[in-house]
């Protein structure tokens, strides 16, 4: 035989558990859909500022890396142009000494090497009736990778 169910009415004490529960659920949320997302709202706002407000003291963190990055690659780059310029100028004064006359002035000639490509560090001179040629000993100044006119900016 089946079991018998009770058809009677919701028992006094649960509904009101029910009733306060749901009483509780209306007083928490508010009227209108509009009033609702006012709340939203304000609860975002708040909640931006607080974020913002954490996040303040990485961007001061970041922002004073960058400017002492900044300050530093100025500095770097005003010293290279300082070394250019010294570099530059000890070129242009050698420049109008002029071409080495003598095989001895070449061997103390500064040279430029370029490394990407296979050169010889001596150059090997004839003179015209002579057998054996003459050895000329390169000491490169400045051994560079790739070749530009340099050129002073002023």
């Amino acid at each position: 035989m089946p079991a018998r169910r009770k058809t009677g009415a919701v028992r006094r004490p649960t509904r009101r558990k029910a009733q306060e529960a749901l009483a509780r659920l209306q007083s928490e949320l508010p009227p209108t859909l509009a009033d609702f997302s006012r709340r939203v709202r304000r609860e975002l706002t708040v909640l931006e500022r607080r974020v913002e407000k954490a996040a303040a003291p990485a961007r001061r963190e970041i922002a004073r890396v960058l400017r002492e990055a900044s300050h530093a690659l100025g500095r770097y780059e005003a010293e290279g142009e300082r070394q250019w310029k010294r570099l530059a100028g000890e070129a242009r004064r050698e420049a109008l000494v002029g071409a080495p006359r003598s095989l001895a002035e070449l061997a103390a000639h500064d040279v430029i090497f370029n490394a990407t490509r296979a050169a010889a560090t001596e150059w090997r001179f004839r003179a015209a009736g002579r057998r054996r040629d003459v050895v000329v000993r390169l000491e490169p100044r400045l051994v560079v990778n790739e070749v530009a006119t340099p050129r002073d900016p002023n």
